[in-house]
């Protein structure tokens, strides 16, 4: 396989989380009910390393989804934000809390300065999954500040949040 180098590996994971959004944007949530919840279970992989992609990916697809279907930054047609409602109403029926969830569980971890000093502790490898973490985290926030417009206030403005935003 050749080597894409970090910009190309950006590119093509983000060429698939487009591909995931017109995916959903057509199958969800009639036909690909397990959509998020798939993509959650990934994102709690035991691995770090794989929990860290899943988690990428997770960020990558929720962004590309605000952007391209629900964000009203852009002029929509009526049946585009019928679809976008659709998307966002099934999400906050089915997955929204198990979402916010992982999201908040994620940037707790990488606060803990415990973690980056067992990582320093077990070598390169363990070092370069922490800082993929604290990248990831950040993408993490991301989605929350994009979902933010559509949620219950009370998933982002709690103790939990309050104690990780300080």
């Amino acid at each position: 396989m050749p080597h894409w180098g970090v910009q190309g590996e950006a590119f093509l994971k983000n060429k698939l989380a487009y591909v995931f959004v017109c995916l959903i944007r057509r199958e969800y949530p009639d036909a690909w009910p397990t959509c998020f919840h798939d993509l959650i279970k990934a994102a709690q992989s035991s691995s770090v390393p794989e929990a860290n992609e899943a988690l990428d990916m997770l960020c990558r697809i929720f962004a590309t989804l605000d952007e391209e279907v629900i964000s009203l930054e852009f002029t929509r047609s009526s049946e585009d934000i019928a679809i976008a409602t659709r998307i966002k109403d099934a999400i906050k029926i089915d997955c929204l809390t198990a979402l916010i969830e992982v999201l908040y569980a994620t940037v707790s971890m990488s606060q803990d300065t415990s973690n980056s000093s067992a990582a320093q502790g077990k070598g390169e490898e363990a070092w370069t999954a922490w800082e993929t973490r604290l990248q990831v985290s950040g993408s993490c926030l991301d989605v929350l500040q994009r979902c933010i417009s559509w949620i219950d206030i009370s998933l982002v403005a709690n103790s939990q949040a309050i104690a990780i935003l300080l």
